[in-house]
C-alpha cells in the first residue's frame, strides 16, 4: 500500500508491537518514549549516509521495527513511504522515484523471484531506500548458500545488515531506568526484564508466556498451540478457524475436554483478549465479503517460544482438519512438504493429491512423495511432464526406453535453446542430432529467436557451417548475437569475413568486439592485434566503472568489507613486527568511526604499550556498544589496575554474570586481590541459584569428584552440552546404564540427546523402546526416514526396511502400507 511520508503513517499499520499496558500510562495507543541503543547509531548512519537496502535482523520482539521506525523518521522523514501488501502488490506497485519502500517481516516477500527482481531493478535509483527486518534465522535461511532461495542470497549481497541485540545493557539501561521515570510501561519493563530483554517484555511477550503456561487457560491455550502448530506446518501465515476448532480437543487432556457446548466461543474470546494490550490470537478475515473472522494468527514472541521448546508430533486430528479445510495449492505444499520431512509419505500424497491438475503439484508429488523406486514413480513422472515440468521430461529422456525419443522431442520443443548446450551430448550419443532439427522446425520457422539459437548449436555439432552461417547471417547486425557469425566464419576458415564482422562492431566501441579482434588478428596482424587489446581493455574498464556508478551496491559492500579486512589484517601485522605506532593509526580510522572492535583492539594496544590514560579511554568506548566481551575487557582493565569496586559493578550485570568466560574474570580478579574464599563462596551462591555459568566454573576449578558432581547437577539443570559429554563417556566406558538414567534425566530433550539414549537402550538391548523413540522422532521431524530405514536394516527387517523407504510411516508411527494414487483425469 503506498502513502504519505512515515509522520503519516501509524506504528502499528507498518508492523510495531503495541506496548504492554499498565496502569497509570497516560495514553496506550502512543508508542513509549524510545531508548537509544548502540545499533541505532548504526543504522542511522546508513541511511544517512544513503545506504540504499538497509535490513534489521534479530530474533522475535527485539525492537527491529521500531528501530527501523524511528531511523526512518530521524533521517527519511520527508520521502513517501510504499508498504506492500504481499510479494505480488510489490511486484505491480514498486515506485520508480525516491522513497521509502517499507518490508517488514522481509522473509514473506524474498521468497518470490518476481520480489526479488522488482527490488533488483530499482535499488540503483537516486533517493529510492529499501528498509526491510527479519528473523536472524529467517536471515541465515535466505542467505544459506545452494539453498531454496539463490536470487534472494544474490540480491541480499547489496543489503547493509544490522543485528539489533535481544539485551539492553551499560548505558542503555541507564537512559531505560530515566526513562522509566516518565512512563510507567518503560519502568515495568525494565523492572520485568531482570536478563535485560526489555523489549520482549515491552511487547508483553514474558505475560503471554506466562499465560500461555498456566493451566487454567489450557483450553485457550489449546487454540493457541494448535494455531502455532498449524502455522509452522504451513510455512506461516493464518491458520484457518475451522481447523483450529476441529483439531484444538486432540490437545487436552479427557479432564479438560469435558466443556460444555460454548467451550469453543468461551476459549476463543479468551484468546483472543489482551493481556496488558497484547493478544496471544489475533483475528482477520481473509474472503473479501464481510463477516465473522475466518483465520487466527499467533503472536510471533509466543510462536518464537513454541520453536525454542522440544518438537511434538502433530496429532492426527490436526492433520484431518488442514486437508478438509485447506484449498490453495501453495498452502497444500507447504503441507505436504511438512508431511514428507516427518516420514508421512501416504499423508502427504492425500494432501497434494487433488492440486496435482497444476504443474506445481504434480511436480511435488513426482519428485518429493512418491519415492523413484516407487510403482507409480513413472506414471507420475509422465503426468508430471505432459504438464511441462523440465526436470520430469528430462527423467523420461534420459530413461533409455523406447519411449525415450518422445520425451527429448517434447524437450527440445519446450527448452529450445534454453538448454540446448547441455542436451547435446545426449543428443548426440543417441543420434538424434537430425531429429531435433526437425523437431525445432516450426519454431525456428516462426522466428522464436531462441529455437534459432539452438538449431545453431545443432548445425555447428553436426558441422553443418554453410546451412549455419546462411542462418545466423541476421545475427551480424545484432549487438547481442554478433559473435555467433564469426565464429562460425572461423570454423569455415574463412578469417577474413570474420574478421569484418568484429572489425564493424569494434570501430562501433564494443569491447569484447575489440578483444576477440585482438585475439583473431594475433598472428597476422601483431600490431593491429595489441592496439584492439589496448583499446578493449580501456573501454571494458570504463564500462564497469559505469556499472559501478549506476549498480554500486553488492561492489561497494565488498569493496567496503574487503578494506576493513585489509586494514585489520594489516594491523595485526604490524604488531606481530612490533611496529605499535603504524598498528595504532591503522586502528584508529575505524575507532573513530566507533567500531567497538577496533576501539577494543586499540585499548589493547595502548594498554600493551603502558599508556594506561589512552587504553581506558577506548576500553570504555568499546563498551559503551553494549556488547558484553568489552564490557568485560572494561571490567577486567579495572581490576587490573586497581579499581575492582569498579569493576565488580560491572561483572554484576546479568549479560555478564551468564557467560562463564566473563564469571571467570570476575573470579580470577578476586583471586588476585587476595578474596579467594569471597571469590569461591559467591559463585558456589551463583551455582545454589541454578547458574550453569557459575556450575561450569565450578567443574574447572574444583577436584576431579566435586567437579563431576557438579556436572552432573548442570547436566540436570539443562547444560545438554555437558550431558552428552558425560553419557558418551559411560557408553564409551560400558556403562549404558549410567548413560540411560542421565540422559532420561534432561528435563528438555533434543535430538542428539535422544539419539544417545537410543544407543544407550541399544546397547542394553532394549531393541523395542529404541525403535519406538526412532519412529516418535522421525514424526517429529527430528530425525530422517533414513534414520529408520537404517535402524530396521540393522536388525535384520529388510523387508520392513524397504517398504518404510517407498511407503513411509503413519500418523502414529506405524509402518505404512502399500499405497498409489494414480494422476487425475
Amino acid at each position: 500500500m503506498t502513502g504519505p511520508s512515515i509522520s503519516g503513517w501509524s506504528p502499528a499499520r507498518l508492523g510495531v508491537h503495541q506496548a504492554v499496558e499498565v496502569s497509570g500510562a497516560a495514553d496506550r495507543t502512543k508508542l513509549p518514549p524510545y531508548v537509544i541503543r548502540a545499533h541505532d547509531h548504526n543504522v542511522r548512519k546508513a541511511l544517512r549516509g544513503k545506504e540504499p537496502f538497509v535490513v534489521l535482523t534479530g530474533t522475535s520482539c527485539t525492537g527491529k521495527t521500531r528501530t527501523a521506525f524511528e531511523a526512518v523518521r530521524a533521517e527519511l522523514a520527508d520521502l513517501p513511504l510504499f508498504r506492500p501488501l504481499s510479494a505480488n502488490d510489490l511486484v505491480r506497485h514498486m515506485p520508480d522515484h525516491p522513497a521509502v519502500v517499507w518490508l517488514n517481516e522481509i522473509h514473506h516477500y524474498l521468497v518470490e523471484d518476481a520480489a526479488v527482481e522488482a527490488l533488483d531493478a530499482v535499488l540503483h535509483i537516486r533517493g529510492l531506500v529499501v528498509v526491510g527486518t527479519t528473523l536472524t534465522d529467517r536471515w541465515s535461511e535466505l542467505n544459506e548458500k545452494n539453498g531454496p532461495y539463490p536470487a534472494a542470497r544474490e540480491l541480499l549481497v547489496a543489503a547493509y545488515p544490522v543485528e539489533v541485540p535481544e539485551s539492553f545493557d551499560g548505558d542503555a539501561l541507564t537512559r531505560l531506568h530515566d526513562a522509566g521515570r516518565h512512563d510507567p510501561r518503560l519502568a515495568y519493563a525494565a523492572k520485568a526484564a531482570t536478563d535485560g530483554k526489555v523489549i520482549q517484555a515491552l511487547a508483553g511477550g514474558p505475560e503471554l508466556v506466562r499465560a500461555y503456561r498456566d493451566p487454567a487457560n489450557a483450553v485457550a491455550n489449546a487454540l493457541v498451540t494448535t494455531t502455532i502448530q498449524a502455522s509452522l506446518l504451513l510455512g506461516g501465515g493464518p491458520v484457518p478457524v475451522a481447523v483450529v476448532r476441529e483439531a484444538a480437543p486432540a490437545y487436552l487432556d479427557s479432564h479438560d475436554r469435558a466443556s460444555g457446548a460454548s467451550w469453543f466461543a468461551d476459549a476463543d474470546a479468551l484468546a483472543a483478549a489482551p493481556v496488558h494490550g497484547i493478544s496471544a490470537l489475533t483475528k482477520s478475515r481473509e474472503q473479501l465479503d464481510m463477516g465473522e473472522a475466518d483465520h487466527y494468527r499467533a503472536h510471533e514472541f509466543l510462536v518464537q517460544h513454541f520453536r525454542s521448546l522440544p518438537s511434538r508430533v502433530v496429532p492426527a486430528a490436526l492433520w484431518e482438519a488442514m486437508l478438509t479445510h485447506l484449498g490453495p495449492t501453495g498452502e497444500r505444499a507447504g503441507l505436504a512438504s511438512s508431511a514428507t520431512h516427518r516420514g508421512l509419505l501416504r499423508l502427504a500424497a492425500r494432501t497434494i493429491h487433488p492440486v496435482t491438475r497444476e504443474l506445481e503439484g504434480a511436480e511435488l508429488m513426482t519428485w518429493k512423495v512418491v519415492q523413484r523406486d516407487h510403482p507409480d514413480h513413472l506414471t507420475w513422472l509422465r503426468a508430471a511432464a505432459a504438464l511441462g515440468s523440465i526436470t520430469s521430461m528430462h527423467a523420461l529422456a534420459m530413461q533409455q526406453s523406447p519411449e525415450d525419443i518422445v520425451w527429448w522431442q517434447r524437450l527440445v520443443q519446450r527448452t529450445e535453446a534454453l538448454h540446448m548446450h547441455e542436451q547435446l551430448l545426449q543428443l548426440k550419443k543417441r543420434g538424434l542430432l537430425e531429429h531435433a532439427l526437425q523437431w525445432l522446425g516450426p519454431a525456428r520457422d516462426a522466428g522464436n529467436p531462441e529455437a534459432l539459437t539452438a538449431t545453431l548449436r545443432l548445425l555447428v555439432a553436426l558441422k553443418r557451417y554453410d546451412e549455419a552461417v546462411e542462418l545466423a547471417l541476421p545475427f551480424g547486425d545484432d549487438p547481442l548475437q554478433y559473435f555467433w557469425l564469426s565464429d562460425l566464419y572461423q570454423a569455415k576458415g574463412e578469417n577474413a569475413k570474420a574478421t569484418a564482422v568484429l572489425r564493424r562492431w569494434a570501430e562501433a566501441g564494443d569491447w569484447r568486439a575489440m578483444l576477440l579482434l585482438a585475439r583473431l588478428l594475433r598472428v597476422d596482424e601483431p600490431d593491429e592485434s595489441r592496439r584492439w587489446r589496448a583499446e578493449g581493455t580501456v573501454a571494458a574498464k570504463n564500462e564497469l566503472a559505469l556499472r559501478r556508478r549506476l549498480f554500486p551496491l553488492g561492489l561497494r559492500r565488498y569493496r567496503e568489507t574487503r578494506r576493513k579486512h585489509d586494514r585489520l589484517k594489516t594491523a595485526r601485522q604490524l604488531v606481530k613486527h612490533g611496529d605499535v605506532v603504524a598498528a595504532a593509526a591503522v586502528w584508529q580510522e575505524d575507532a573513530e568511526l566507533g567500531d567497538g572492535h577496533a576501539q577494543h583492539s586499540l585499548a589493547e594496544l595502548r594498554m600493551n604499550n603502558g599508556e594506561s590514560e589512552e587504553a581506558e579511554r577506548w576500553f570504555r568506548a568499546a563498551a559503551q556498544t553494549g556488547e558484553p566481551r568489552y564490557r568485560d575487557a572494561l571490567a577486567s582493565f579495572l581490576a587490573s589496575t586497581e579499581r575492582l569496586p569498579e569493576a565488580l559493578r560491572m561483572w554484576n550485570e546479568p549479560a555478564l554474570l551468564d557467560d562463564p568466560d566473563h564469571l571467570r574474570h570476575r573470579f580470577d580478579a578476586l583471586i588476585r586481590a587476595g578474596r579467594a574464599d569471597e571469590a569461591m563462596a559467591q559463585v558456589i551462591e551463583l551455582a545454589e541459584e541454578g547458574s550453569l555459568a557459575a556450575m561450569r566454573l565450578l567443574t574447572d576449578v574444583m577436584s576431579e569428584p566435586e567437579a563431576t558432581k557438579w556436572k552432573h547437577r548442570m547436566a540436570r539443570a539443562g547444560a545438554v552440552d555437558i550431558a552428552h559429554d558425560l553419557a558418551r563417556t559411560d557408553l564409551a566406558e560400558g556403562r549404558a546404564l549410567a548413560a540411560e538414567r542421565l540422559l532420561r534425566s534432561v528435563p528438555s530433550r533434543d535430538q542428539p540427546t535422544e539419539a544417545l539414549l537410543r544407543e544407550a537402550l541399544v546397547a542394553l538391548g532394549q531393541n523395542d523402546e529404541a525403535e519406538r523413540l526412532l519412529r516418535a522422532s522421525v514424526e517429529r521431524g527430528d530425525e530422517s526416514l533414513n534414520q529408520l530405514v537404517a535402524f530396521l536394516r540393522t536388525r535384520g527387517r529388510d523387508a520392513e526396511a524397504n517398504q518404510v523407504d517407498l511407503y513411509g510411516i503413519e500418523v502414529g508411527g506405524s509402518t505404512a502400507e502399500p499405497w498409489s494414487f494414480k494422476p487425475l483425469d
